[in-house]
């Protein structure tokens, strides 16, 4: 009967806590503290600090419990743990955190300690994501992209409660705004005509120090795109071309005209990946580096006519390691072969390290 008693206080402090939920369901000291701490202040009438006996005799009565005497005095003494003759808070709560693992383990209910370990990889539509904060109200500890924290449960199963309120805030706090290739596309931009011949397109390569451009027709719309790979295969064709030619000439061959270059069209890339303006940031960089080109034309409408194009240049002033004035065709390292991109490569790593925190 005394523990019920108990209970009952414990529980009518509880119904007057100004309509705040109350839960030792979550696994977190904290909540329980400021909700029975709530409680607490309303029970003590005159502002002491303390739970008196006429105070505790009041909290049972307003409950509908009418308990005599010996049994207030007797649940005031177990409460009372110095022994001063009332009873703080955190003797109260103390108590009520005693009473309820000894309810759970009737309840056939099995305490458990659970462990939080997070990590971020560094990335834009992570930035806002800050896992030490997540882990604050567990007593955790770390920093924004990697923390962790230990909490006791009551009961084992709340473990799936905590690890889906806490995937919601995390959801939650990761989901900012993205911004679209139209925000920050590289455009105007420098087409390479169908027409053009290997030469031509070598000029307009060394001129705008790029490796890799978009193929158009006379009405701008988007036919193919050709890289460094390509003019270099149709450059070596032509070689071979030309020295066929001499040495058909050197045997008495006719063929002493000039050997004109083949048109783009005939060897540039026909399958082409691209992206609209209002493609967001995330889903453009998933397809840059999917790919093995460093550019994705910018096509606007069903003619698909080019608007711009983005570049992993692009990407990475996205991410704040190139300042805006960074000329829009300074791509050249990435043009490079793989083996060639690791000291790069490395320094990427480690920039992200210092990712701005939004």
């Amino acid at each position: 009967f005394k523990k019920r008693v108990g209970k009952e206080l414990v529980e009518n402090l509880h119904d007057d806590a100004a309509g705040r939920e109350y839960t030792w369901d979550m696994g977190a000291d904290a909540e329980r503290r400021i909700s029975l701490k709530t409680a607490f202040e309303k029970k003590d009438a005159d502002h002491s600090g303390f739970l008196e006996l006429k105070e505790i005799r009041s909290a049972l009565k307003s409950g509908g419990i009418v308990a005599n005497e010996d049994l207030v005095k007797q649940i005031l003494e177990e409460m009372d743990t110095n022994n001063d003759g009332k009873v703080d808070f955190e003797e109260f709560f103390a108590f009520a955190k005693k009473l309820k693992i000894k309810m759970d383990i009737e309840d056939g209910k099995v305490p458990a300690t659970m462990i939080l370990i997070g990590r971020a990889k560094a990335g834009f539509h992570l930035k806002s994501v800050n896992l030490a904060k997540l882990f604050e109200e567990f007593g955790g500890g770390g920093h924004a992209k990697a923390a962790s924290a230990t909490t006791r449960l009551a009961d084992f199963s709340e473990g799936k409660l905590i690890l889906q309120r806490t995937l919601d805030r995390l959801i939650e706090s990761a989901q900012i705004q993205q911004p679209l290739v139209g925000d920050f596309m590289t455009s105007p931009v420098v087409v390479v005509s169908e027409d053009l011949v290997e030469s031509d397109v070598e000029e307009l390569f060394q001129r705008t120090e790029v490796r890799a451009l978009p193929v158009v027709n006379h009405k701008r719309q988007l036919v193919g795109m050709v890289t460094y790979k390509e003019l270099a295969a149709a450059q070596n064709r032509y070689v071979n071309k030309v020295k066929k030619k001499q040495k058909q000439m050197g045997t008495g061959g006719q063929g002493n005209e000039m050997i004109a270059g083949t048109k783009v069209k005939a060897w540039m890339l026909n399958h082409v990946r691209t992206v609209s303006t209002m493609t967001t940031l995330n889903e453009a960089e998933t397809i840059l580096l999917e790919g093995d080109v460093g550019m994705i034309p910018v096509v606007e409408g069903d003619d698909e006519v080019v608007v711009g194009m983005i570049t992993r240049t692009d990407l990475l002033r996205q991410h704040q390691y190139y300042d805006s004035g960074t000329l829009h065709y300074n791509n050249k390292a990435f043009a490079d072969k793989i083996s060639d991109r690791k000291p790069l490569v490395a320094l990427r790593r480690k920039l992200k390290e210092f990712d701005l925190e939004e």
